[in-house]
């Protein structure tokens, strides 16, 4: 688990440090005051460990540059993401771990798009890509070479958990077939529909009995609820259902990692979020979720406080 973090360079946030970092981590303010680019820190830092974001089959830096500026390609949007523009220094990241280590990152400006991940200070030369280990030169190696070796032996549970961190974002809510490509699959594999369709149930569907897939086309199929007389695709329940299948699916799939989640009360009844919120509290326990929400909803802080 992460104690504390360090941020320099990054969007708004010149330097700045966040200590005393506990299961459970709201992030509250004005807009503007960065709390998703501390969200956006450790899913870039993580990058290193996993460079491709396995919900949406991305690479996580194409990723972060999608969420600023709508342009897919790391080298297209990248600008944006240095503080005033500031290309000429690194962003730098320093994870904190409860175990007592550190991990610093750096992110040159000029970082090869072939590579995609951050550099890790502590093994300055050395950068993983997917293809293997790629030293500046840009030579690759095998994963074999001493140098990754012995980074993954002195931080193995570190590195386990980067490996999973999940960014669960407004950018994802609105993507349904990420969610049914990437993460069903696992969910059946697991047994963990009912799991997630009693939370559909009990906040938006009191008929729902299960998820199904559905033909939509000759190539298409669909996620669906079906119903005591009938089936009807997810987004007919509305956006807040939606929502809420979204992050349940992808929390119930993770586990001794984090889960970075962006203002989950987004579309939601505060009735609703209450129960969402029950549900992601129980999941994170029950998995050894450490939880990074940004919002700006009262009637969150509201259910948080209550349920606590």
């Amino acid at each position: 688990m992460i104690s504390s973090i360090s941020i320099n360079n990054l969007r708004g946030i010149k330097s700045g440090k966040i200590d005393e970092l506990t299961d459970i981590n709201v992030l509250i303010g004005v807009n503007g005051a960065g709390k998703s680019t501390v969200l956006e820190a450790i899913y870039l830092a993580s990058a290193w460990a996993e460079p491709r974001d396995y919900v949406r089959d991305f690479q996580k830096f194409d990723v972060v540059a999608q969420r600023r500026t709508r342009r897919w390609g790391w080298e297209s949007s990248k600008d944006f993401l240095w503080h005033g523009m500031n290309t000429d220094e690194s962003i730098s990241i320093s994870l904190s771990f409860k175990s007592g280590k550190v991990m610093e990152f750096k992110v040159p400006y000029r970082v090869p798009t072939t590579v995609g991940v951050p550099i890790f200070l502590k093994y300055l030369d050395t950068r993983i890509s997917p293809g293997g280990l790629k030293l500046d030169a840009g030579n690759t190696v095998t994963l074999d070479e001493p140098r990754f070796r012995e980074a993954c032996d002195e931080f193995k549970e570190e590195i386990d958990y980067l490996k999973g961190v999940a960014l669960v974002d407004h950018m994802i809510y609105s993507d349904i077939r990420s969610v049914e490509r990437n993460i069903l699959p696992k969910i059946y594999s697991k047994r963990l529909d009912k799991l997630i369709i009693s939370l559909i149930k009990e906040g938006y569907e009191p008929d729902a009995e299960s998820l199904t897939y559905m033909p939509v086309s000759s190539s298409e199929y669909a996620l669906m609820v079906a119903l005591s007389r009938t089936s009807v695709r997810v987004d007919d329940l509305g956006d807040g259902a939606r929502v809420s299948l979204v992050i349940a699916s992808i929390l119930s799939t993770i586990n001794n990692t984090a889960a970075l989640i962006e203002d989950p009360e987004v579309h939601q009844h505060p009735a609703g979020l209450e129960r969402l919120l029950n549900f992601v509290l129980n999941v994170a326990e029950r998995n050894n979720i450490q939880l990074f929400i940004t919002t700006q909803s009262l009637d969150f802080l509201r259910a948080l406080l209550f349920i606590y």
